[in-house]
């Protein structure tokens, strides 16, 4: 029996460890010994008095069913015990693998896994202690030279130290910047100043820098007053000026010249050109006049000395100068540059001092009729009869940018300090604003009986105003789509009982004073009210021919004429006794500004 049992025993621990199975080859045969079927000596059956042998007896379909019948029943009750044995050991074992985990992240505050594989590494380093490779990989050399320990010295090991969190290690690995990397020294060890020094010397705010500039200012204000003893500056001309000095910088201000304007003397007038003078610019001095004609030329004078000081001609198939009419001209900030823009589609840029070639700029398909500097930059905007603006940059000398829109061709354009320009779209009866920093425009539509806006100038960054081959002057704010105002037959009607058209329009900016040209023998000028809504004729100055464009000068006290016997951009009339010339009259102003 007690070899039954351990056979048995043996039997559930292989069955429970997987490497028996229940095969007939396997079965031992005690259970039969056990029902009196066979005896454990001889082998033999005890119950019959035939005598046959172990092998011959387990191959017979007796003893199998006999078998089954007695074997399989323990087996079932013993593999259920088992199990329930082996769940118990798996749920003991699990629940020490848990509390050892929770030990190791509740004191170590570290990756358990990485703990856990440290503990059962460490009998692995400790047997492989020798092997480089292996120390290579487990050991660290702190003063980060050669790991290989020197001979005769004992190779000294540390334990593995937890794993630092993925903050610590970003903490740990950043390196605090000192203020004495920026520390320079010269050649005898003397310290001298270090970056960071000249950084915060040379950077200053916006309040520092008009600190600054109202005290410079004062000290111009204060020398001009001991330079002249016979005025005497109060406080309030002082904080007048200053007033007048901020708003003008970021061009604000907006003064009220017009009853305070007057005529002064008689005009001059330069005659430099064949046929029709179209266009004409002041420079920022106000010293240099520059005109253009449809004879192809541009032509410098000097106001002060009263004569031209430099032209350029026409010269067929030349790449250099203008092979057509020439339609607009503008100057650059510091009167570096001067562009002109005509029928050739090619804008040609000037050395402003001696009229020199620069570069040509093309890129239009058809005439340049338009032409614009932004206030104090380089930045050039053309307008022309293919319908599109174009952006210039002549400190690259290069192209910006196109802006579509106008369905007719653009015949006026004019710009101030921002970065927006207002353009007069001909018969398409519309003025456009072109916000380019948004990339976008607003559209102000003339009236039904316009028929076509032929020129625009700016007053101030809101208000503009525009002429029209109707005879109206309309004056504009950007808040409205419609005119502020309109003056019907601003010059009158002519012999055909047709309004006269508006040829040009100017306005002396930041100020109530704008002026226009026509045909009837006068160039006008007019008062806007202060709330914009009105206008009102002031002065007249005759001048017979046709006004084609009109420039103030930028202290406002002269006014530039392009005087013509046709208009600028065709031949429908011609009026007699009118001269191709350049006229410059005089303004005043009664209070000192």
């Amino acid at each position: 029996m007690v070899i039954s049992a351990l056979h048995l025993l043996v039997s559930f621990v292989a069955i429970a460890c997987g490497e028996l199975s229940l095969d007939d080859n396997n079965i031992i045969g005690e259970t039969v010994q056990e029902r009196g079927i066979i005896s454990p000596k001889t082998k033999q059956l005890s119950t019959n008095s035939t005598h046959i042998t172990y092998h011959e007896m387990t191959n017979t379909s007796e003893y199998r069913a006999n078998y089954t019948r007695g074997f399989q029943i323990p087996i079932k009750i013993y593999q259920k015990r088992l199990t329930k044995i082996q769940r118990k050991i798996k749920m003991f074992w699990a629940t020490v693998a848990v509390i050892l985990l929770l030990w190791m992240v509740l004191t170590i505050e570290s990756d358990p896994f990485y703990a856990l594989s440290a503990l059962y590494l460490r009998p692995l380093r400790q047997k492989y202690s020798n092997d480089k490779e292996i120390m290579a990989f487990f050991l660290r050399n702190r003063s980060g030279g050669n790991s290989d320990p020197k001979v005769g010295n004992k190779l000294k090991r540390k334990l593995p130290g937890p794993k630092l969190s993925k903050r610590r290690t970003r903490l740990a690995n950043e390196d605090i910047p000192s203020d004495d990397d920026d520390i320079f020294y010269d050649d005898v060890g003397k310290r001298v100043k270090n970056r960071s020094d000249e950084e915060e010397e040379e950077y200053e705010d916006v309040q520092e820098t008009a600190y600054r500039k109202a005290k410079q200012l004062l000290d111009d204000i204060q020398a001009e007053e001991q330079n002249e003893e016979n005025e005497s500056y109060n406080n309030e001309m002082i904080a007048h000026r200053l007033r007048d000095d901020a708003l003008s910088k970021v061009a604000t201000l907006h003064r009220r010249v017009a009853n305070d304007v007057r005529l002064s003397g008689t005009a001059v007038q330069y005659r430099a050109h064949r046929y029709s003078t179209v266009a004409v610019v002041i420079s920022h001095d106000d010293r240099y006049v520059v005109s253009c004609s449809k004879d192809a030329k541009i032509v410098k004078y000097d106001l002060e000395e009263g004569k031209i000081i430099a032209f350029t001609k026409y010269n067929k198939g030349d790449n250099i100068s203008h092979q057509g009419q020439i339609f607009s001209l503008a100057i650059s900030a510091g009167d570096k540059y001067l562009a002109s823009g005509g029928t050739d589609t090619i804008i040609r840029v000037w050395n402003f001092s001696n009229l020199e070639h620069v570069k040509n700029l093309s890129g239009h398909m058809n005439a340049v009729t338009g032409l614009a500097f932004r206030l104090n930059t380089q930045q050039l905007y053309s307008c022309s009869k293919d319908r599109t603006v174009k952006l210039w940059d002549l400190e690259q000398l290069g192209y910006i940018d196109t802006l579509f829109g106008h369905v007719d061709g653009v015949v006026g354009i004019d710009a101030l300090s921002r970065e927006r320009l207002v353009t007069a779209g001909s018969q398409d009866r519309t003025v456009r604003l072109w916000k380019v920093p948004e990339d976008s425009h607003l559209i102000f539509n003339g009236y039904s009986t316009c028929f076509s806006i032929d020129c625009v100038a700016l007053i101030n960054e809101d208000h503009f105003v525009s002429g029209s081959a109707d005879g109206s002057l309309c004056v504009w704010s950007i808040f409205k789509k419609k005119p502020v105002c309109t003056q019907r037959e601003a010059h009158g009607q002519g012999s055909d009982g047709q309004p006269r058209w508006i040829v040009s329009v100017a306005a002396r900016r930041y100020t109530d004073l704008i002026a226009s040209g026509s045909s009837d023998g006068f160039v006008r000028l007019w008062k806007v009210a202060e709330d914009y809504k009105s206008i009102t004729n002031i002065l007249s100055y005759e001048q017979v021919g046709f006004i084609n464009h009109l420039k103030f000068s930028n202290d406002g006290e002269e006014v530039v004429c392009a005087v013509g016997q046709e208009h600028k951009y065709g031949r429908w009339w011609k009026i007699a006794g009118a001269r191709n010339v350049i006229a410059v009259f005089s303004l005043t102003y009664d209070v000192a500004e």
